[in-house]
């Protein structure tokens, strides 16, 4: 995210999320001794340990401020760079009032209700219109005060969790069920070789079928074989009623009527 945010000596910097204070430093570094870098934290004891952390390793001209991140920090804009350390569902009006025409925003932005994730840059070249320039896989605990969004979640068993856009209007009763069936496994035929860029099929997933998913999954529920999804997809699923499919490391592994499922979803 640093390197998406190309940050240069003399920048203001806000960083939203200061957590335990390393990224912040190391903003810091970047800036140098002309620059300015301000940092906000929502969580009281977060912000006092990244205070303290900082001030410990010598970095006395960070300012750490205690508030809520979704409001900005006018008092020191306008900023050249913004970066943003939490699942965001929107880029909130103080952002973009608080960026520097021709200044950046790094933003972990939750592209669908799953949760699924992708840390765009987005370039500021005149007022109301930013421009993205790249996007990396990522991802981050979501944002909470006035711009956390409401998540649909559902607990399959212990270790497995199912993650669905809070507008699809799943069988829940059903889908709570998937694991008490059969498991089956099914080859696609799709090969893809070592070092092939895959790293955006889930988010081609999700913007070709209208019932993604994405599935939570322990260490316990690989070891044991329950459900093993392919680590590179982050948990990509589709469902429908109460079957779910998704990318395992050999194929795609789901539950019921898979062949039916592939079909109608590709």
């Amino acid at each position: 995210m640093l390197e998406q945010l190309d940050v240069q000596p003399g920048h203001r910097v806000l960083e939203i999320g200061a957590a335990t204070g390393i990224d912040v430093a190391l903003l810091a570094e970047l800036v140098g001794p002309t620059g300015e870098v301000v940092t906000i934290e929502i969580d009281g004891a977060l912000a006092a340990g990244a205070r303290a952390g900082l001030a410990a390793a010598g970095y006395h001209h960070v300012e750490v401020s205690c508030a809520d991140g979704a409001d900005g920090h006018p008092a020191c804009a306008p900023y050249d760079r913004i970066i943003v350390t939490a699942g965001a569902w929107d880029l909130v009006s103080p952002w973009w009032q608080q960026l520097a025409v021709g200044g950046r925003m790094v933003v972990p932005l939750r592209l669908h209700g799953s949760g699924l994730t992708r840390s765009i840059a987005f370039d500021i070249q005149q007022p109301g219109r930013m421009v993205s320039s790249s996007a990396r896989v990522c991802g981050f605990v979501a944002m909470r005060g006035a711009a956390a969004h409401t998540e649909r979640s559902l607990q399959l068993t212990d270790d497995i969790v199912l993650h669905l856009d809070a507008a699809d209007l799943g069988d829940e009763a059903r889908l709570g069920q998937t694991l008490t069936h059969p498991a089956h496994e099914y080859w696609t035929g799709v090969q893809i070789r070592t070092g092939e860029p895959v790293e955006h099929l889930d988010l081609w997933l999700a913007t070709t079928t209208p019932r993604f998913a994405r599935l939570s999954v322990g260490s316990e529920a690989r070891e044991r074989g329950l459900v093993n999804p392919a680590l590179q997809w982050a948990g990509a699923a589709v469902y429908d009623g109460g079957d779910v499919a998704g990318q395992g490391t050999h194929g795609w592994t789901s539950v019921e009527r898979l062949p039916a499922l592939l079909d109608r979803h590709g």
